[in-house]
């Protein structure tokens, strides 16, 4: 609901021309047509007895389980790749400083390679390819790669990456010429992002892996709920400050993210130097 709700009301912003398109808008929309893939994914992975234990379940439930799962590494890694590009393309159309705008791009690529890595690795763990889902019958000569050590790896990077892009704005807003609540309001916009991935930090461990794919699947939808939620807040905020918040008072004190281009444009721009 969060993200649907979040989408929608962009998309009324869009739409109502007050606020322009960008690579941005595309971006998000995308990852939100994946995370609607979610939906029979875990259809899928109900129906191969996700949340019981493995001895319970015949051979074709597990295998439906183990390709439900493969399926969603290829849409995990890709949707949060594109709300992080979202993001990042946002942060290219504010802020206006050359040497800031370098590190974003240079961010953005960062960003495309590590989900071109890690979907390749989620496409061909195995040798062949159905092993990943059918291998462990050990009934075909293969070979396949742990991808728990790859999914740690990720989330090391994942939480890394979300410090980074709350640095990147950070060092542009605390040195604009607004009011520190306005300021305050501004870094927590995108500061929300990150609390989700912190959850890579404990990891949880269960006797096999249907039972413990509960939990783990509940935090994967949370953080992919809450990154397209802060993806679109400054639109949401914008949405509510037109639409709702004019109505109910005459002055409006808020920041459309329109405004908050023109304050960077006035206030000098680029990286702060050492």
């Amino acid at each position: 609901l969060l993200p649907t709700l979040s989408i929608v009301l962009r998309l009324i912003l869009k739409l109502s021309g007050l606020s322009p398109w960008g690579a941005d808008d595309v971006s998000i929309l995308l990852a939100y047509v994946i995370l609607i893939g979610f939906l029979p994914n875990a259809d899928l992975s109900e129906k191969g007895g996700a949340g019981r234990d493995l001895w319970t379940l015949s051979p074709n439930q597990i295998d439906t389980f183990l390709l439900a799962l493969y399926i969603l590494e290829i849409l995990y890694h890709t949707s949060i790749a594109l709300t992080k590009a979202s993001i990042l393309f946002l942060f290219i159309r504010v802020f206006p400083g050359e040497k800031l705008r370098i590190v974003l791009w240079a961010t953005q690529a960062f960003n495309l390679l590590t989900a071109i890595v890690f979907n390749l690795a989620a496409i061909f763990q195995c040798q062949p390819v159905h092993l990943a889902w059918t291998g462990w019958s050990r009934q075909e000569e293969g070979r396949c790669f742990s991808m728990p050590h790859v999914g740690c790896i990720h989330g090391i990077l994942n939480i890394v990456m979300d410090v980074w892009m709350l640095v990147l704005p950070l060092t542009q807003v605390l040195r604009l010429n607004m009011k520190w609540r306005n300021k305050f309001t501004v870094i927590s916009m995108f500061s929300l992002g990150i609390f989700p991935s912190l959850q890579a930090i404990f990891p949880r461990h269960s006797p096999t892996a249907l039972v413990g794919y509960i939990p783990t699947r509940v935090w994967t939808d949370t953080e992919l709920y809450v990154g397209i939620f802060t993806a679109c807040l400054p639109c949401t905020r914008q949405f509510f400050c037109r639409f709702i918040l004019r109505r109910i008072r005459k002055k409006e004190k808020t920041i459309p993210i329109h405004t908050l281009e023109n304050a960077l444009k006035a206030s000098p721009s680029g990286l702060p130097h050492a």
